[in-house]
């Protein structure tokens, strides 16, 4: 590898990756890079009530797709815990829609789907094996619309679908006062050619993208949205645009509407800073407020660490002198070098002289840009 540093992905022992050759010093450098996310499947939906069939069973408002190209939404059981997610896109033709998902799901999404479609008229299709879903990233909001632009929306003679959209999960109001797309844009093309991207853009391996989803702070179905255990609201669904508390009825409506109208959500997920043993921390605050950058990555992360946690391991706020018991803070759901995603209480883990700390690490909470001012999620 000629002294190149490559970027070491690592999630829990249960989810474990090989090691990709990409120079960690050149993901710190980009500003902008295109993807194939091998992980996203898409589902087609057709039928003359399709639109309604998904405003009834997912927890965003569909009619928007009247107006917008796409829309983030989750679906969730009976009692309101968190089933699967999907990015949902108007498709080409009256009553059709794509469904972006995570591909180990798609099965599980079909037959949760069939199994409500007794008296719709529903048609879903798998159409995974004849296109590819890629993500183009850049700090520049201008190129995220070029993109889409340069795709077109167009069905080829084989009914074969070219587009493009920019990601909808997106900031609902920051500090900023910007609705900014957190994870740029998404083509879907067919599976034998690739998006048309601005010249020398870089072609990066998946990890970047994973690399890149975590430092924002945006859950993964089946990494960090545990079927039938985790709640939208804690997963930020509210702050990312992928739930309505106006449309009306859905399933698993009661409990999502319960705890936004009481005003406390106690945990969240959020980007976690790790700092590894022996390794100084020279000024420690409960959390640590991210800077808007033109660079994807912070300058502080690295790719190379090899750090191995049990699966959900545990996390403690631990007083910084010693004295007093540590508390329970959270859990850690996953790592890429340095950088993770935890499920943080926020009171626990915004005490005075207090530090997080997961077996032998040091965790330093990221706020996000995205995130709303302190005073609305400070508990």
């Amino acid at each position: 590898m000629g002294g190149r540093k490559a970027l070491k992905r690592l999630f829990v022992p249960s989810r474990r990756f090989s090691v990709s050759l990409i120079d960690t010093n050149e993901v710190l450098g980009l500003k902008s890079c295109i993807v194939k996310n091998i992980n996203a499947s898409v589902l087609r939906m057709q039928g003359k009530d399709s639109k309604k069939f998904l405003q009834d069973f997912t927890s965003n408002d569909i009619s928007r797709l009247d107006i917008e190209p796409a829309l983030y939404t989750g679906w969730l059981n009976r009692k309101g815990r968190y089933l699967y997610d999907s990015i949902v896109l108007k498709g080409m033709e009256q009553d059709e829609f794509f469904l972006i998902c995570e591909s180990t799901t798609v099965p599980n999404l079909s037959r949760h789907i069939k199994i409500f479609n007794i008296r719709s008229e529903v048609k879903v299709t798998d159409i995974s094996k004849e296109v590819n879903v890629w993500n183009y990233l850049s700090t520049d909001a201008d190129a995220l619309s070029k993109v889409v632009e340069m795709q077109g929306k167009t069905r080829g003679d084989n009914d074969s679908i070219s587009l493009g959209v920019i990601d909808p999960r997106r900031s609902k109001g920051s500090d900023l006062d910007r609705r900014e797309s957190l994870m740029g844009t998404i083509v879907i093309c067919p599976i034998d050619t690739q998006p048309i991207v601005p010249e020398s853009t870089p072609s990066v391996e998946l990890d970047v993208l994973e690399a890149y989803r975590m430092w924002r702070g945006i859950p993964r179905d089946t990494v960090e949205l545990i079927k039938e255990e985790s709640l939208i609201l804690e997963a930020n669904f509210d702050w990312i645009d992928g739930v309505s508390f106006s449309k009306g009825c859905y399933l698993g409506q009661e409990l999502t509407a319960r705890s936004h109208h009481t005003g406390v959500i106690r945990k969240r997920l959020m980007p976690v800073r790790i700092i590894p043993e022996g390794e100084s921390i020279n000024e420690v605050k409960s959390f640590q407020r991210a800077q808007p950058t033109d660079h994807l990555f912070p300058e502080f992360f690295d790719g190379t660490m090899d750090i191995a946690v049990e699966e959900n391991a545990a996390i403690k706020s631990t007083p910084l002198n010693g004295s007093g018991r540590a508390k329970s803070a959270g859990k850690l759901m996953s790592i890429v070098g340095n950088i993770g995603i935890a499920q943080v209480r926020l009171k626990e883990s915004q005490q005075e002289n207090v530090i997080l700390k997961c077996d032998n690490l040091s965790l330093l909470p990221i706020v996000p840009t995205w995130w709303p001012s302190d005073e609305v999620w400070n508990v």
